[in-house]
């Protein structure tokens, strides 16, 4: 399968953090042909791609599979839905949104209600949560409740088009173009001379506490890991010098919490087979913000590094990305295995 194609398939599926059901029976049906796959309890998908001796080092290759999303709070006397968040969500770009609402009957189109401008008076912040409602076109609280209850999944309106230039814009890039990647490595490495177990984890609930990864890594038990997760992609009103190019490959970098062998391994890996990357310098324990945080104190530690891939628009419906980014991604994730993991 084509990467844009995978990457289709994984981002047009739902899987909202704490019901990724979905987006895993997707995942599953992908990843088939690469190993034995289990779903862990707290809803994590697991691959077996190469199981070696138990004295071999054993790497674990992680993205996140949730996405962001909502859930319906309350109904209004009217039929108008309140919402609340479930994941990071940006408010200034829910106003006038289209989304999805996830039910039993099955699936149910609303937006995001706006005042018109003309009717705000002054100057007016944007809009809390709390604030905002969504509109399915119900005359009532009963007629809405009725197909649409307390508790309902939503998620952002957001189709795959492609780009110029080998760019691509979708909802839910973050964390499935990451999927896709790995999964893509896992194929190559599948043909390949390795000396070690490989295993798949895509992980749940990240989005909101990385519950997924944390569990799924305890029952694995990895000596080495690889955490693959978004990271912020230059645009025009971001400096270059501070965020990674679109186009020019995965971040690396190898401080703090990371494992700083793992990391120059990486980038030596690169300079080797003259695959892309960027620098990514960064601060603190240099494992927050992603899966890592939670996946290199399991049991006795695992040997932890983390790769980026730049995005435009996180956490939007328009999330923008480099289909070459996950191949060359892919590529070196699967060489620097085969070289080093031994």
């Amino acid at each position: 399968m084509e990467t844009f194609e995978l990457l289709t398939a994984l981002t047009q599926a739902t899987g909202v953090s704490g019901e990724e059901d979905h987006v895993l029976s997707v995942a599953a049906e992908l990843v088939k042909d690469l190993g034995e796959t289990s779903i862990s309890t707290l809803k994590s998908l697991i691959c077996k791609v190469k199981v070696a001796d138990p004295s071999k080092p054993h790497i674990m290759l992680n993205a996140h599979i949730d996405e962001i999303g909502m859930l319906v709070r309350g109904i209004d006397k009217n039929g108008f839905a309140k919402i609340a968040r479930v994941g990071g969500i940006d408010r200034r770009m829910i106003m006038s949104s289209p989304v999805i609402a996830h039910t039993e009957e099955g699936e149910f189109y609303g937006v995001v209600g706006s005042t018109p401008p003309h009717l705000i008076k002054g100057e007016k912040k944007n809009p809390t949560l709390d604030e905002v409602y969504v509109d399915f076109g119900f005359d009532s609280k009963e007629e809405c409740e009725k197909h649409i209850p307390i508790g309902t999944i939503l998620t952002f309106e957001g189709e795959m088009v492609e780009l110029k230039n080998g760019l691509a814009a979708s909802k839910a890039m973050d964390d499935r173009c990451c999927c896709a990647s790995l999964i893509q490595a896992c194929r190559l490495l599948k043909d390949m001379d390795t000396d070690c177990s490989i295993t798949l984890m895509l992980s749940s609930m990240e989005e909101v506490g990385g519950q997924g990864a944390q569990t799924a890594t305890y029952g694995i038990d990895p000596t080495h890991a690889i955490v693959m997760d978004v990271t912020f992609g230059s645009a025009p009103d971001m400096s270059k010098e501070k965020f990674a190019p679109i186009g020019g490959g995965p971040t690396l970098s190898g401080n703090g919490a990371q494992d700083s062998i793992m990391a120059k391994q990486l980038m030596a890996t690169a300079k080797k087979h003259k695959l892309p990357f960027s620098l990514e310098p960064s601060g603190g324990n240099g494992v927050s913000g992603t899966d890592a945080a939670g996946v290199v104190n399991r049991r006795a530690g695992v040997r932890t590094v983390v790769m980026g891939l730049p995005l435009r628009n996180m956490h939007t419906p328009v999330e923008v990305l480099s289909v070459a980014d996950l191949d060359n991604s892919a590529k070196l994730i699967a060489e620097f295995v085969a070289e080093y993991i031994r």
